[in-house]
């Protein structure tokens, strides 16, 4: 009788802990409640038309546009323009847009509802005015939002969106390769592109840097595959198997691009004691790497003092001036610690400057966030948005640049 008693209260209790671990509760987040990560009908109907709205500010739909209330057209345009801008004022024009979203959390107060989104934004446009109408380029953008709508419908004609902040950008120098982050000062340049494609641009890119056996197209294509299509995204499953994955992954990926036998088949220099130092670059397997794989700082001064590829005595130029194969890297604060680095995919011709030099527009490609063949032009105006002060280093092959954005 005691053993049958006995085996009733164990099952009682796996009975439990089961149902606790099925309902999340075993090992829960004491904030969160049942259905707190789901939207609600009428907020998911809101933030549908919110993203709708957006898209049509883009194209300028006026059909589509004429359906919003004049409060949440001047709304959206704030959010919009500024971006629309990066395309149309330097000659792209913007035949087609749409904004899907991807919810991330969301937490309610008596009010109001955050809800934190990853946007992803999809331009179809033209390099030029001038180009044919079939010859449609298309950028890929995330960006991270935290939307803010009210709880509780309002008897009007409003999305009524309360507020929507632009998230900034991971931050790669806190990544799992740890770094001193001490990082030289160099003179600020202009991001006009105006000041790009000077004679001195154009001798500089004459005499050549440091490799030119650098297989930019075939790195080009690596940067492509693994950001768009079924590989577009910054979860584990859109990176390719064979490297590690980390909780940011920008420097990860450069150094995939540059690496892989698909992409720059650029040769490595680690051995397995030399794991931490600026002079050696690698992957081991098994997920580890040097420090210069997978670190933004650590990676800067790999490429630029090390690698062979990039010429770091060349005078400095202006970003605009950065052809394909490039690479762009951010110091977000201005504090002299790199925190981030983009691929430069293509760098496409969009005119002359006032002086009649020929000028180009450089297109990035990265990851964390994941980004595909965005303008450089674009890029600024959002990096912009997420951080007041930036100060961006660029290591081409032809030369060494460095400005600050004022």
């Amino acid at each position: 009788m005691r053993k049958k008693h006995y085996k009733s209260i164990v099952l009682a209790a796996a009975l439990t802990i089961s149902m606790l671990i099925v309902s999340g509760c075993y090992a829960g987040n004491a904030n969160s409640s049942p259905g707190s990560q789901t939207l609600q009908p009428a907020e998911r109907d809101r933030l549908n038309q919110y993203t709708t709205l957006l898209s049509a500010e883009y194209t300028q739909d006026a059909k589509t546009l004429s359906t919003f209330s004049d409060n949440d057209r001047e709304f959206a345009e704030r959010q919009v323009d500024p971006l629309r801008k990066g395309y149309i004022d330097y000659g792209m024009p913007i035949k087609k847009a749409q904004i899907t979203y991807k919810v991330e959390s969301v937490k309610r107060t008596a009010n109001t509802t955050f809800v934190r989104s990853l946007f992803t934004t999809t331009i179809d446009y033209l390099d030029s005015p001038s180009a044919s109408p079939n010859d449609i380029q298309q950028s890929l953008s995330d960006d991270l939002h935290e939307i803010q709508i009210p709880r509780f419908a309002t008897k009007n004609d409003n999305i009524d969106i309360l507020d929507d902040n632009l998230l900034p950008e991971s931050d790669d120098s806190s990544s799992e390769n740890p770094t001193d982050n001490n990082l030289d000062k160099d003179s600020p340049l202009s991001t006009d592109i105006n000041k790009a494609g000077s004679a001195l641009s154009q001798e500089l890119n004459r005499m050549a840097g440091a490799d030119w056996n650098f297989p930019v197209v075939q790195a080009s294509k690596y940067a492509k595959n693994w950001t768009t299509g079924q590989h577009y995204g910054d979860t584990k499953d859109k990176f390719n198997p064979k490297y590690p994955y980390y909780k940011n992954n920008c420097a990860n990926f450069i150094s995939q691009i540059l690496y892989d036998n698909e992409g720059g088949q650029v040769k490595r220099n680690v051995s397995l004691w030399d794991y931490k130092n600026d002079n050696a670059w690698g992957y081991y397997g098994f997920g580890k790497a040097t420090y210069t794989w997978g670190g933004a700082a650590n990676n800067y001064r790999y490429m630029r003092y090390y690698s062979g590829l990039y010429n770091p005595q060349r005078p400095a130029l202006t970003a605009y001036d950065l052809p394909q194969g490039s690479l762009l890297y951010g110091d977000w604060d201005s504090d002299a610690s790199i925190n981030h680095v983009a691929y430069i995919n293509r760098a496409v011709r969009t005119g002359f400057n006032p002086n009649g030099a020929m000028i180009f527009m450089p297109h990035i490609t990265q990851k964390s966030t994941c980004r595909y063949d965005v303008p450089l032009s674009e890029y600024f105006i959002i990096a912009k948005k997420e951080h007041k002060k930036i100060t961006w280093y660029g290591l081409s092959t032809g030369y060494h640049c460095t400005y600050q954005c004022k």
